[in-house]
């Protein structure tokens, strides 16, 4: 089911993290004593929940993610967080109604492109790849550097959404190419979008590109020949 897989996934990726940080108990320590001589310091509660989440104390978490909020930080804001407590926990159905509400709600532009990244993520583990496709295109036009990995997931998205959809994730690696000219991870996806989907022509423009921009990159050579006869 979607909780198992995401618990898998995140042990593959965080699995060191359920151990102790003798690190992150010397941090909890000091913004404790620091929270004695400033205890309306909303932005420590803050701090400190992040770390109790960091070290999988998520009860203790939750308990400080509300005092945040109780001592004056944007609940909104602080929603994030407390999305992200509920997806460390394989509470995906909460986590992702949460992502969504700060999406919508959150004045912090930085937060929402991390909500719609964290919606997508979530959305893929179920294979529903257009609503994958969807918050990852909502998370570009968010993001002024236009990174180079919302570009090749957003588009690798929206081509395993469907034939009827390839067009879409090729405007999205083309509109990347405005701002990552040089980087080949967007012409390699463009020639294997093609070749799945039978698209000869495409497989021979983006490989015509590559080899403009590198003409010693021998890679598609011999696959090029293969096309134009």
């Amino acid at each position: 089911n979607m909780v198992a897989k995401y618990l898998f996934f995140s042990l593959l990726l965080f699995g060191s993290n359920v151990l102790a940080h003798p690190k992150i108990e010397a941090r909890i320590a000091q913004i404790t004593q620091a929270l004695k001589q400033t205890p309306n310091n909303s932005q420590l509660y803050l701090q400190r929940a992040e770390l109790y989440r960091e070290h999988s104390e998520f009860g203790m978490a939750e308990k400080d993610y509300s005092q945040a909020i109780a001592k004056g930080e944007d609940k909104n804001s602080v929603a994030y967080f407390q999305a992200m407590l509920l997806r460390d926990q394989g509470k995906l159905i909460a986590a992702r109604k949460l992502f969504k509400q700060v999406a919508n709600n959150v004045k912090d532009e930085s937060l929402q492109l991390l909500a719609l990244v964290n919606l997508a993520e979530i959305y893929k583990l179920d294979k529903k790849w257009l609503l994958v496709a969807q918050n990852y295109e909502k998370a570009l036009k968010l993001d002024k550097k236009q990174a180079v990995s919302l570009i090749t997931s957003g588009a690798d998205a929206y081509n395993h959404a469907g034939i009827a959809y390839y067009n879409k994730a090729v405007a999205i690696l083309k509109n990347g190419l405005n701002y990552h000219k040089g980087v080949i991870s967007l012409y390699d996806l463009g020639i294997k979008m093609a070749q799945q989907r039978g698209k000869k022509q495409d497989e021979i423009w983006w490989i015509e590109q590559l080899s403009k921009m590198y003409p010693n990159y021998a890679k598609y050579n011999e696959r090029l020949q293969q096309l134009r006869q």
